[in-house]
């Protein structure tokens, strides 16, 4: 069993495994890592991470990144994207103003996008067929547009991001299971959908719940993110094994459990708990179940286990293409889902909602 004395040592630990293991400029997975920190950092007025991601963040701001692996790497990802965002919002890193205004307007006006105004990837390739949209796309982009709605007052910022963030639900959202499905019309010769991911399934619902957490409550979109957000969760809960994982292919319990999906739907829910979307009694149990099955796969020095690695539509993208993408340790996008979850849970219990991690290991 663990050997962690808390929730936020959790966090950090994992932090410091993903400063050890991958330099932050190389995908949008360490923009999660530095976002999910950095709220950590400011929630727990811990200064000393603050300085470092800020120090991390500091050639992302001054325009000396050239791109960042992810679809998003030449509007979003390049100046830091939501952890930017985020900092800037919070009055922590006001020299980001210039750069990410400038580039939150080359993202609502040079993304491509389909005949809905809908964010497509066809600047992907020929490989990709026209229409092709993701579940990643709402993780890069909607925190990012309410953010930055935050520091400029801008509602087009607001009404975009509730129209991503809903024109991916719609689309990738399968009506029996009411789940999210990775992708849509990935390649001409993969038209339709592809199963269902765990980490894709995080990624709608870190989406949504950060839109809930951040945008403001009289936006006339806000009442629907939260609709589709518990409906979203409610369909996810219903897959959560009796460990408090959730695996690889969602509805599909032979295939292994995966960490990374499993540590973003815990922060949906473990936030939506903190701010009342999502009540104590009826969300405490699952949450802190999944907390205690994510212990089981990170190591006392903050590697982590089980996290599939970069996955679009394996093969034909079928549950079994998906099952046989096999998990890596200390994979780019174990980390930053761990310091989501685990500090959550830090917020919960200095609430007095949940109890410690020793408490609950006990």
């Amino acid at each position: 069993m663990s050997n962690f004395k808390s929730y936020g040592d959790v966090a950090k630990k994992a932090w410091e495994k993903h400063l050890e293991c991958h330099p932050m400029d190389k995908s949008y997975a360490c923009t999660l890592s530095m976002h999910a920190i950095a709220r950590y950092a400011v929630e727990n007025q811990d200064q000393a991470i603050l300085d470092r991601v800020k120090s991390e963040l500091k050639p992302f701001i001054e325009d000396k990144i050239a791109n960042v692996g992810g679809a998003y790497g030449p509007t979003v990802y390049r100046v830091g994207g939501n952890a930017s965002a985020y900092l800037l919002y919070k009055g922590v890193m006001p020299e980001a103003r210039e750069i990410l205004c400038r580039h939150v307007e080359l993202l609502m006006t040079e993304q491509s996008r389909d005949l809905q105004g809908i964010f497509d990837m066809r600047h992907g390739g020929a490989s990709h067929s026209r229409g092709f949209i993701w579940i990643d796309t709402v993780f890069g982009v909607c925190p990012f547009l309410v953010y930055m709605g935050r520091v400029t007052g801008d509602k087009r910022y607001y009404d975009e991001a509730v129209k991503q963030m809903m024109g991916h639900h719609t689309r990738l959202r399968d009506p029996e299971l009411r789940i999210y499905h990775q992708a849509v019309n990935v390649r001409d010769s993969l038209r339709g959908w592809s199963a269902i991911w765990s980490r894709g399934q995080g990624w709608g619902i870190h989406g949504l719940i950060d839109m809930i957490m951040d945008m403001p409550k009289d936006h006339p979109g806000y009442q629907t993110i939260v609709e589709a957000f518990l409906d979203t969760m409610a369909g996810s809960l219903s897959w959560q094994d009796e460990k408090g994982m959730f695996h690889q292919v969602v509805n599909q319990l032979l295939s292994y459990p995966e960490t990374s999906g499993t540590g973003m739907i815990m922060y949906g829910l473990g936030r939506s708990i903190e701010c009342g979307v999502i009540s104590a009694k009826n969300g405490v149990e699952p949450f802190l179940r999944g907390i205690k099955g994510l212990l089981e796969y990170i190591e006392d020095d903050g590697s982590v286990n089980n996290c599939c690695p970069g996955c679009l539509a394996p093969g034909n993208g079928t549950e079994a293409d998906y099952s046989n993408r096999w998990w890596n340790r200390n994979d780019e996008h174990s980390f930053g889902p761990y310091i989501m979850a685990f500090a959550a849970a830090e917020a919960l219990h200095r609430k007095g909602i949940s109890p410690s991690l020793p408490e609950i290991l006990a």
